[in-house]
This record gives structure tokens, sequence and C-alpha cells, in this order.
């Protein structure tokens, strides 16, 4: 058994590497005119060029945090160039796919009069994009109307390729409570069930996409690493709410040990991984 698992990480780093590849050629340039023929060919060469390269066994998930319509554009809580992350997630997505175990989704799910809704505490003075001081002492920032349950603003964005077999994690459903992060609610009290499930599938290193940076992706980002994974934060495939606090949040991450790279220097680094 694990030759045979060692053989299908062999084959599945050659896929991908093959596929790398053929983005470098000039346009419309093949063997003999046959694309699957070229295909073939590098991907043989590969075989021999990767045989005494080690194999990394740790498994890779997707995480796909709150890429819902409130977010993009015409949202109500629209973050800018939001949408231009969604072409990159879904070709990431499909790049990885031979190394990716498991792709998860989180999603906003906010009741009706949460408590990171301006208009909840608007009699007491709060003010929008301000924090405001909760009734237990928490400075909550305060926010528009967004992702309340069941409307068409907390669905997920129409172009966002999703599978059957992707998991959707809801999060911010406790009315008195925020959560930005894909694991906990913001006062750490509450676990989402997304941890026991890349647990469960034996999960060791998470790709992190979506919106915003420096909200919900940096704070799922952050307690990825608390809970142990190795993390990558893709910065093409996200995009911040504002630029002061995208330049903390890029601070953070650094020293919490996140990675930070592109889409392209994510998917050259997955030729080294095993397949799922």
């Amino acid at each position: 058994m694990p030759d045979s698992v060692n053989l299908l990480g062999s084959l599945g780093n050659i896929a991908l590497q093959a596929r790398l590849a053929l983005r470098c050629l000039p346009k419309g340039l093949t063997a003999d005119g046959h694309p699957q023929r070229f295909y073939f060919v590098i991907s043989s060469l590969l075989a021999l060029s990767c045989s005494d390269r080690p194999t990394h066994m740790t498994k890779t998930a997707l995480i796909v945090v709150d890429v819902q319509n409130d977010f993009c554009k015409g949202g109500s809580l629209e973050v800018p160039d939001g949408d231009a992350v969604v072409p990159v997630i879904n070709s990431l997505r499909e790049e990885l796919s031979p190394v990716t175990s498991l792709v998860c989704l989180t999603q906003d799910w906010h009741p009706p009069g949460h408590t990171s809704f301006q208009s909840t505490h608007a009699s007491e003075g709060a003010k929008l994009f301000q924090p405001f001081k909760l009734e237990d002492g928490t400075e909550q920032m305060m926010w528009p109307d967004h992702c309340v349950q069941g409307t068409r603003g907390a669905q997920f964005n129409d172009g966002l390729i999703i599978k059957s077999t992707d998991k959707i994690i809801k999060k911010g459903t406790d009315l008195k409570v925020d959560s930005y992060s894909g694991f906990f609610d913001n006062n750490k009290i509450c676990q989402t069930d997304l941890d026991p499930i890349l647990k469960a599938a034996q999960i060791g290193r998470v790709i992190v996409v979506g919106l915003a940076f420096d909200y919900c992706v940096g704070f799922t980002a952050l307690d990825a690493v608390g809970l142990g994974y190795d993390v990558i934060v893709v910065e093409d495939a996200t995009r911040p709410v504002a630029s002061d606090s995208a330049a903390a949040m890029r601070t953070r991450l650094e020293k919490a040990g996140v990675k930070l790279m592109t889409a392209e220097e994510v998917e050259s680094a997955a030729a080294k991984w095993s397949i799922r």
C-alpha cells in the first residue's frame, strides 16, 4: 500500500509540473501540432528528472473564506475589487486539484439584529465602520447589515465553483458574538466544525483565500497557525477592506509564520507536494 501511495504521489506531481511547463510555451507551440502528445512527452521527462525528489506527504486543504454576495460588487459590505478573487480562486482550485484533499468554504451567516450590525446599536450612537463597546465590554467594529441568514447577500458568489464534496462551515450565527475566523468566534468561546473536519481528513497544510484579507481571511489564517497547521495565504486571491488594516494584518501574519504567496508561487510549490 505505501508503494502505491508513493506512486500516485509521483504521478500527481508529474501531472502538475507538466501543466505548469505548458504555461511557459509560446502560444500555439506543441509537439507535431498535438497538445496531448507534448503533454505526454513533458510528463515522461519530468518522471525521469523527479525520480530522486523526496515526497512530501502533508495533506492539503483549500479554505475559501466568505466569498459571498454581500462582500462582492453591489453587496451591502462590498470589499473593493472583491469580485476579482473569484476567477483566481477557481483557477487555483483547478490547478491544485491533484494535491488537494479537501475544499472548505466558510459562510458568514448572521441572524437578523446581529451584534456586529450598526443598525442594532444605532439608538446607542453606534457609527458605521467605527468600533463600538458592547455591554460585555467587547469592542466591536460596526458594519452594515450583511450576510443575513437566508438572504441573497448571504449566498456564495454565483461565479464561485462549488462542488458537492465541499464542506461548508457557517459562522457568525450567534446573535451576541461576531466571528471573523472560520475556526472560532471572536471571543474564542465557541468553535466551528472546521478544525474537526480538517483533523478528520488528516490535513496538515491549509491554503487560505477569499474575503476579506484584513478580517476574516487574516483571522482564519492566524487561528490555523495556532491550531498547528502550515498556513499559506494567497495574496492575489484575497482583497482587504482598507489599506491600513491590511498592513497591520500583514505584519501579524508574517510574525505568526504564515506564508504570503501569489497563486503562481503556490502552484509552483505544489509541484513538490504529494497527491491527495
